[in-house]
Parts: C-alpha cells; sequence; structure tokens
C-alpha cells in the first residue's frame, strides 16, 4: 500500500494505470507486478506499507546507490536479492506520459 505524502504519482498495478495526489493511496495485491512513478515537477513523498515486513531492506539499498541516479543493472541486483524480481522497464520509459 503506498499514500502520496507530497506530490503526484502514477502507478501501475497489473494492466491498471491511475493516478494519485497528495492524500490519496494506492494498493497492489501480494505479487502483483507493480510500479510508481513521480509525474510532478518536484520532489515527493511516499509512505510505503507491506507485509511481511522485509521490503525496507530493498529501500535501504536504493539508498545506498544515492545520491546518483538508480541503473537498471543496479536496481534488477538489489529486488532479486529482495526475493523479488524486476518485469519490465520503469513506467517513464515504458509508458511515457
Amino acid at each position: 500500500m503506498w499514500y502520496v505524502l507530497e506530490g503526484d504519482y502514477r502507478f501501475k498495478v497489473g494492466d491498471a494505470m491511475f493516478r494519485v495526489s497528495e492524500g490519496g493511496m494506492a494498493f497492489g495485491p501480494r505479487g502483483a507486478p507493480h510500479g510508481f512513478q513521480n509525474i510532478g515537477d518536484t520532489p515527493s513523498r511516499l509512505l510505503v506499507i507491506a507485509t511481511p515486513s522485509g521490503v525496507e531492506r530493498f529501500f535501504e539499498q536504493c539508498a545506498e546507490l544515492l545520491p546518483d541516479r538508480l541503473d537498471m543493472e543496479a536496481l534488477t541486483a538489489i529486488t532479486e536479492a529482495n526475493w523479488s524480481k524486476t518485469v519490465g522497464p520503469p513506467l517513464g520509459a515504458s509508458d511515457p506520459l
């Protein structure tokens, strides 16, 4: 589950694509392919809630790569190290605005 604390996002869960603005939320069932993209002009913030725990390790490892931009090879390696898989390019590449 994602809560948009600041900004505007678009989410893709399965084949569904939707936009969520500040104060809104999005839900993706466990195992569903998903992605999200900041579509605003400013930095934004999400609150991610997942159960069972463990996804925080993924985000911690991604944060270690910053402030450089994440490349897909590094992101894929982190994803696989955290028992998941990358199923496509980022939304900005697969479904440009």
